[in-house]
């Protein structure tokens, strides 16, 4: 490093957050390789003494998002789902688990842009549970995985396939094929 190193003094300063690193690293040290990312999110919410979890989805993973409300709950822990209408307003969302007192949010699948809204707003601390990635099953970690293999271009996805010489269909294309297309004004 080029720079002197802050100290611990005021790196850790805030008590919440010395909490909060302590507790990460009993969650490493005891479950490390063992436990799914949604019991470290149990235990970590157990450990910080957190009561109300809002759990922040799209739409279209509202079921995926109540089960994690089911998992988390308990007689210490009480998730929060927003209403319908409310996971389209990323600020709204935030507004509201700051109205119902939220302790920690929770991410279970949001769209790019409105999941960075909604980490910007939050008043609280905020976790990634589900990445939304549609085309690789909310697993977009998979794109690095099989970049060498599968899908050949961690970016874009597969290549859209070919047949005898023509593209397929507009509704087949994906990533660069069809962002040239919709560029040029070809959307036959």
């Amino acid at each position: 490093m080029h720079q002197e190193y802050p100290p611990f003094e005021r790196l850790y300063r805030d008590p919440r957050i010395r909490a909060m690193l302590k507790n990460a690293a009993l969650i490493e040290a005891r479950g490390y390789g063992r436990w799914t990312r949604l019991r470290e999110v149990a235990e970590f919410s157990r450990l910080m003494g957190f009561r109300r979890l809002g759990i922040a989805h799209g739409p279209d993973l509202a079921g995926e998002a109540r089960k994690v409300g089911e998992a988390l709950a308990s007689p210490e822990v009480t998730p929060l789902l927003p209403p319908p209408g409310h996971s389209l307003d990323p600020q709204a969302l935030a507004d509201l688990f700051k109205e119902e007192g939220t302790d920690l949010n929770v991410v279970a699948g949001m769209r790019v842009a409105p999941e960075a809204l909604f980490l910007r707003a939050s008043d609280v601390p905020v976790v990634a549970l589900i990445a939304r990635d549609e085309r690789l099953r909310h697993n977009p970690a998979a794109a690095l995985y099989t970049s060498r293999s599968y899908l050949q271009d961690a970016l874009h996805g597969q290549r859209a396939p070919v047949r005898r010489g023509r593209q397929l269909p507009l509704a087949l294309e994906e990533g660069p094929l069809l962002a040239r297309r919709v560029e040029e004004g070809r959307l036959d």
